[in-house]
């Protein structure tokens, strides 16, 4: 900018202007694995055009953002999760934000970490140390068995002359 003064002298000053756009709707994506009965999740809150914005995440127990909703830590457009069966709080909401506008998007984790479909029944599997239990027995079924049959059982055959 050049400016005139009324007596002829003038000032310069250099000005850097940002121009910012709505932020668009945010999408949630995301990708799974299933160890040992843990479900691990990599949420991504992808944002077209994102320039100049902030993220935050929340976690609740409904679709809608609560006042009693949790608020994570995580300041960045992905979220690391490890969910158990016993998670409550299964909705995920990303808020992505610039100067002068916001969006937010929600997911349900739940159906994502399908406990039913991937992971035994545990009535129908054993654990390690119940199959190892059951093959001791097993074992100590057989030694029995063959010790009666050749301490016990040969006394008590009848004689043959």
């Amino acid at each position: 900018m050049d400016l005139k003064l009324g007596d002829g002298s003038g000032i310069t000053r250099n000005f850097q202007l940002f121009v910012l756009d709505r932020v668009q709707q945010p999408n949630i994506k995301a990708s799974t694995s299933q160890e040992h009965g843990q479900c691990y999740l990599t949420l991504s809150c992808l944002v077209p055009k994102a320039a100049w914005v902030t993220y935050s995440w929340s976690q609740g127990v409904s679709s809608s953002p609560a006042p009693e909703d949790r608020w994570l830590q995580e300041h960045q457009a992905d979220l690391q999760l490890e969910i158990t069966k016993s998670s409550s709080n299964t909705f995920y909401h990303c808020n992505v934000s610039n100067a002068i506008s916001w969006g937010m998007a929600t997911i349900d984790v739940e159906p994502l970490c399908n406990y039913t479909a991937n992971t035994p029944d545990p009535a129908s599997s054993l654990s390690y140390c119940q199959a190892k239990g059951l093959i001791l027995l097993l074992v100590l079924g057989v030694l029995i068995t063959g010790t009666v049959a050749v301490h016990i059982m040969p006394g008590k055959l009848p004689k043959q002359d």
